[in-house]
């Protein structure tokens, strides 16, 4: 039987804050939505493909879309302090990510992809 994860419940979600930060990442390339309660990844993250950066740290997610390798520009990625059991595997589609926090969840491993990441230089999965 696999592990169960409880997830917290927090402040309802607000939508205009995942709106705004849609909106700023078009111009800045960086999507920042952290500790906004988040259950879910935003599902147009994935086709958001001039980002840079993502950090959706400190919400409560519980899985990444399997199309998150759709961001082949992306540098960082910081999904700490969530509750994701697993990564999908097109992770190893983002070739150019160099930094991979995954810190405070509850993954009991890292998809084998992760070793096609050649320019990754820092990778943080302690506390899982």
């Amino acid at each position: 039987m696999g592990a169960f994860t409880s997830v917290p419940l927090v402040a309802p979600l607000d939508i205009d804050s995942i709106h705004k930060a849609e909106k700023e990442a078009k111009r800045t390339k960086v999507f920042l939505l952290r500790n906004a309660g988040l259950p879910i990844c935003p599902r147009r993250l994935p086709y958001m493909s001039n980002l840079r950066e993502v950090d959706l740290s400190s919400n409560r997610i519980v899985e990444m879309p399997f199309d998150i390798g759709e961001l082949h520009k992306l540098r960082i990625l910081n999904l700490s302090y969530n509750f994701l059991a697993l990564l999908p595997p097109s992770i190893g589609d983002l070739v150019i990510l160099r930094n991979l926090n995954v810190a405070h969840n509850v993954l009991e491993s890292l998809p084998k992809q992760i070793g096609e990441l050649k320019r990754l230089e820092e990778v943080d999965f302690h506390d899982n």
